[in-house]
């Protein structure tokens, strides 16, 4: 079962989309709440949600491409790391 919520109409960037039940009951609690205006308004903060989990997954992918580039890890030892900023830092 899908319910459309929204207007098409090319000119101004608005569509209609199609949702099962479980969204569409989900959006109607979200402005019945008070917490939204308008179901767009809902799923406008879902596209932007969206939108910034995206940008931070590509950041993240982008991360573990440059450390895989940066070469092999060298061997790391914690405690004479530790020693050294304790004397660097007076500790």
């Amino acid at each position: 079962m899908t319910d459309d919520i929204g207007e098409h109409d090319g000119r101004d960037g608005s569509a209609t989309i199609a949702l099962d039940s479980h969204f569409a009951r989900f959006i109607e609690r979200q402005v019945t709440s008070g917490q939204y205006e308008t179901a767009n308004d809902v799923v406008q903060a879902g596209l932007r949600l969206l939108e910034e989990h995206q940008h931070k997954v590509a950041a993240l992918e982008a991360a573990l491409i440059e450390g895989e580039l940066s070469g092999a890890a060298e061997p790391f030892d914690n405690d004479d790391f530790v020693k050294r900023m304790q004397q660097k830092h007076g500790r």
